[in-house]
């Protein structure tokens, strides 16, 4: 009986000796699969980080020459409104002026007609002053024109170039925008899949913050689709609706 209490002894420290080896071979397993996965998102994000990096600096230069445009616009049409504010001015005083000369020409004949000559007189240096301020206001709209002309010309200019930068970094913010979408897309997937792992497990602290992590992806992925009003992936919709419809729902029921 001694003898085959010492087997018994024996079998039992080489099971639980056996056990605690497979326990720790097991961890060994998942740490060095943990250390694997996070290799490879470490290389996947150095990937993205590669293509993401020169289309940010692109969108910040165009943002940077955009600001610049819109500058320069402002400062060019304000120059356009107060050219045609003076052209404006000197129209009417134009406009005046053309009106008072027949007056002044219809004064001067009445005037000699009634030999009053020193009436006539007096009319004939208002007449001369009228028509040399018709004609200075004429060379400055004619000048004032030209300018404002030119400056139309420049605005337009800007216009153009400033619908060009416009266009470029719409473009540029959709390929960012496009593969960052991508991007978050096999995010979600695989979030989704460690969260079901999770809830498997019973792993429900971590399965919160997998959750909370999976609803601002959500968030960040649904403005940009919006940004580029883009339809939202049926796909994407699915995992929306699994988190809003209590992703721990089925561990619970069946606890």
């Amino acid at each position: 009986h001694k003898e085959e209490g010492k087997d018994i002894e024996a079998e039992d420290l080489i099971k639980f000796v056996g056990d605690h080896v497979a326990k720790a071979n097991q961890l060994v397993v998942e740490v060095e699969e943990s250390h694997k996965e996070e290799r490879k998102r470490k290389e996947e994000q150095d990937e993205r980080d590669k293509t993401l990096s020169p289309l940010k600096k692109e969108i910040d230069w165009l943002h940077t020459e955009k600001i610049k445009f819109d500058q320069k616009l402002e400062k060019k049409s304000n120059k356009v409104l107060r050219l045609m504010e003076d052209l404006n001015r000197l129209r009417q005083n134009l406009s005046l002026s053309s009106e008072t000369l027949p007056e002044l020409q219809a004064a001067k004949a009445i005037a000699v007609n009634n030999r009053n000559f020193k009436e006539a007189s007096r009319l004939v240096k208002e007449i001369k002053q009228a028509e040399t301020e018709k004609a200075e206001w004429e060379e400055q709209i004619a000048l004032l024109q030209t300018k404002q002309d030119h400056s139309r010309s420049q605005l337009q200019t800007l216009n153009d170039q400033q619908q060009q930068i416009t266009n470029q970094l719409q473009t540029a913010e959709f390929s960012h925008d496009s593969f960052l979408l991508e991007a978050l897309s096999v995010d979600l997937q695989r979030l989704k899949t460690v969260l079901h792992a999770l809830i498997e497990t019973d792993s429900f602290e971590q399965a919160e913050v997998v959750n909370n992590e999976l609803s601002l992806l959500i968030t960040e992925s649904e403005a940009l689709y919006i940004k580029h009003n883009l339809p939202i992936p049926d796909s994407h919709n699915l995992i929306a609706s699994s988190l809003t419809s209590d992703p721990f729902s089925r561990s619970s029921s069946s606890s």
